[in-house]
């Protein structure tokens, strides 16, 4: 599972590869991240014409200027500008320069006057500025720098983070001066500025190079994770021959309304796709009839009243309970809810309008069992849990309240985010952005539903739940394309997803 770091745990990784059996000097360490960055950048540019690469007075200069003389070495043209505006090089860069001078670089030193290079739309600009040795926002000349790069058409590359951009908070910081990178190459593991909506356009693409350099123990101060496909293994688990559907979760869904029982269907199939043994449906009077004829698998209980959930069925024997696809927002409902939540004690998933009575009554936030589920998208977050001006303040606030009220929260977005009660994060790497269609929120409360059913672990449940949820999509995207993905299209593409984790390597599937 990567790491996600700041400056200060990215340093410890570091500072560990520099002592001990087989240590590392600095410098050579700086020499392994520009070796790896240059085989990496190989690989994805290959063919690609001139680069000019800008250095900063420090280690990401230093690095910058190992990855020019490296590139040159194999015969690619490369033109430097190293920014030297105190006129004193640290030790590191000086050791880099000659290393650069060596190799024949052309390079243009800048103290003062700043002669910008000619940069086209066939250029590959690099950023080496600052990376993650800038603290507070640019100002004059290198603000002058970093305009002049963002005006050109050349293809931007950024080392380690996009100078400029802080790796955690950047409400404070002047964006303005914040290079723009088109790709950002970032080492050890992902910075947590990346996963948030507000920094998009300043981070591009990103793609983490591992330099071999972390050994996997724990790092101080590192909370949160990305979460990838190597974590999805031994967490599905596959059937005994000799077991029945009660093994594999009695559920119950809560779900639906006048007008809106497609919620209701499309989290009932999710649910049953994604191995629940014995689901329960209630639905509103009167209404069962169209999750007799699209889920027949299911069961059903009608509630008394026509309109929206107003009673509840006998809750001793379920499993697992999910409530809010397509509830609507009637008072009753919420009474309903509230019942719901003073009877039953074992964790719930809570999305869409459940979320919604909870923001009207957020007395009802104290009922929630230990480590129920929630689900909101921003919008939900913030009327539930007050307005955030920003992706990392939204991020924040959902972690202490993950803490506070001892909940998983599934924040989700282009980088879901899974908080739990113990203050650690998980920032979830599949899914694309066909996902932002209608009904695929409700796809996923029905394969969290079967998988806490099953697995009987919140946390975990979350984790494989919106992780395979995203790669059904990518499956999808893979075979067609994003636009075109639908909540049913998940649907259909979560029996693959599910194998793609599970073992059913040999010839009899055994």
């Amino acid at each position: 599972m990567l790491k996600v770091l700041n400056r200060k745990s990215q340093e410890a990784i570091e500072s560990k590869a520099m002592m001990g059996v087989g240590a590392l000097t600095s410098e050579e360490i700086v020499e392994k991240l520009a070796s790896t960055f240059c085989v990496q950048y190989q690989r994805d540019f290959r063919g690609r014409s001139r680069m000019v690469a800008f250095a900063g007075p420090n280690r990401t200069g230093a690095l910058t200027l190992l990855v020019a003389a490296t590139l040159t070495e194999q015969k690619h043209p490369v033109e430097v500008v190293l920014l030297n505006p105190t006129g004193t090089l640290p030790d590191i860069v000086v050791w880099a320069k000659k290393k650069l001078q060596a190799n024949n670089v052309p390079t243009l030193e800048v103290q003062t006057d700043f002669h910008p290079p000619v940069i086209d739309d066939k250029t590959i600009v690099l950023d080496g500025i600052c990376g993650l040795d800038q603290t507070a926002p640019f100002t004059g000349e290198l603000a002058g720098v970093t305009n002049y790069i963002n005006a050109q058409n050349g293809t931007v590359v950024s080392l380690e983070i996009p100078s400029g951009l802080l790796p955690e908070d950047n409400s404070k910081n002047n964006l303005d001066y914040v290079i723009q990178a088109d790709y950002t190459y970032t080492f050890h593991g992902p910075k947590l500025c990346f996963f948030f909506a507000e920094n998009e356009d300043y981070v591009g693409k990103w793609k983490v190079i591992n330099a071999g350099l972390d050994d996997g123990s724990a790092t101080p101060g590192v909370e949160d994770c990305y979460f990838g496909e190597d974590e999805m293994s031994g967490i599905l688990h596959r059937r005994p021959r000799f077991s029945n559907k009660y093994d594999y979760g009695r559920t119950l869904l809560i779900a639906g309304s006048r007008g809106m029982m497609g919620a209701a269907v499309l989290a009932a199939k999710a649910a049953y796709t994604s191995g629940t043994g014995h689901l329960t449906v209630h639905v509103p009077k009167d209404t069962g009839q169209i999750i007799y004829t699209t889920v027949p698998e299911a069961l059903v209980h009608e509630d008394a009243s026509e309109s929206s959930l107003s009673t509840l069925p006998d809750l001793g024997r379920y499993d697992a309970v999910a409530v809010g696809p397509g509830l609507g927002r009637m008072a009753q409902s919420r009474q309903a809810l509230s019942d719901l939540l003073r009877n039953y004690h074992r964790p719930i998933i809570l999305d869409a309008d459940a979320l919604y009575h909870l923001s009207e009554d957020r007395s009802l936030l104290n009922l929630l069992p230990t480590d129920s589920i929630l689900t909101p998208h921003a919008g939900e977050f913030d009327r539930l849990f007050g307005p955030c001006h920003s992706g990392y303040e939204r991020f924040q606030r959902a972690k202490e309240v993950a803490m506070e009220y001892k909940v998983n929260i599934v924040l989700k977005g282009a980088y879901t985010v899974i908080c739990s009660r113990t203050g650690h994060a998980m920032f979830n790497s599949s899914g694309n952005p066909g996902l932002a269609s209608a009904g695929t929120g409700d796809v996923l409360t029905g394969v969290l539903l079967a998988l806490l059913g099953k697995e009987k672990d919140s946390l975990l449940a979350c984790l494989a739940g919106v992780y395979m949820h995203g790669y059904a999509a990518d499956l999808y995207r893979s075979e067609y394309q994003e636009e075109s993905l639908t909540a049913s299209s998940v649907i259909r593409y979560l029996p693959m997803a599910m194998r793609a984790f599970l073992d059913y390597g040999s010839p009899m599937g055994y």
